[in-house]
């Protein structure tokens, strides 16, 4: 399965075109949120729906998405696509795997649209594990959240501070998932691991970075990429 991971595209999204055409055989996207420009949140549903436009024109088989701290959280639950899957509070099975997802951000000094306490984090995610019942293979599970783990290189500001939520890097710790894929500081694109956990934050998809991940029975490789 070849991945196409990204996330804040912060109303660029005529940038996928370009990546499309660079990377061919992309079959799902992630994306990790915050579709929307800082100043006009409103723009969420109308960006999402550029998204989907886009991706369908080069044949890729499901978007995956959560939304972002910046993003208006309703408008994915309005869109109805058969490409299109708001995992925020859910998970989905797509082929062997089980990818369970997370929107919106822990709290921040800037008041932002969606953000949430760090025990309510944590209750959300454990909430959706739970209702896994028997599917509890930590090889074959994926989580797509817009936070990053607290305390990897994923999760590190300009001044070296770590911002990630602590229950996230709480949850990976436990369950032990395949891999996680999130973004929302821009300044952190890397790949990193907790235990044997990927942490992929590719970077904003506004400045060009995004992440090609491909999963199969070998395992799973990460290339970090550019559009310049």
């Amino acid at each position: 399965m070849r991945i196409l991971a990204i996330s804040d595209i912060h109303s660029y999204v005529d940038l996928l075109r370009t990546v499309f055409e660079k990377e061919p055989g992309i079959e799902v996207v992630v994306f990790s949120g915050d579709i929307a420009p800082y100043q006009a949140p409103f723009k969420t549903l109308d960006l999402i729906k550029r998204a989907i436009d886009i991706a369908k024109m080069y044949k890729v088989e499901l978007l995956i998405a959560v939304p972002g701290n910046i993003d208006i959280a309703d408008h994915y639950d309005k869109i109805v696509d058969s490409v299109f899957v708001n995992l925020h509070k859910k998970f989905i099975e797509y082929r062997e795997y089980i990818f369970m997802g997370l929107g919106g951000s822990n709290k921040t000094p800037f008041r932002s649209p969606f953000e949430l306490q760090d025990e309510d984090i944590e209750k959300i995610l454990m909430n959706i594990y739970n209702s896994l019942k028997n599917v509890r293979n930590p090889s074959k599970l994926v989580l797509v959240t817009h936070v990053p783990p607290y305390g990897t290189n994923c999760d590190r500001i300009y001044t070296g501070e770590n911002v990630g939520s602590i229950a996230l890097r709480k949850f990976i710790e436990i369950v032990r998932p395949l891999a996680i894929f999130c973004g929302h500081v821009h300044e952190s694109r890397c790949v990193d691991k907790i235990n044997e956990t990927i942490v992929i934050n590719p970077g904003p998809l506004s400045k060009g970075f995004y992440t090609i991940v491909d999963i199969d029975s070998s395992g799973i490789k990460v290339h970090p990429k550019s559009i310049k």
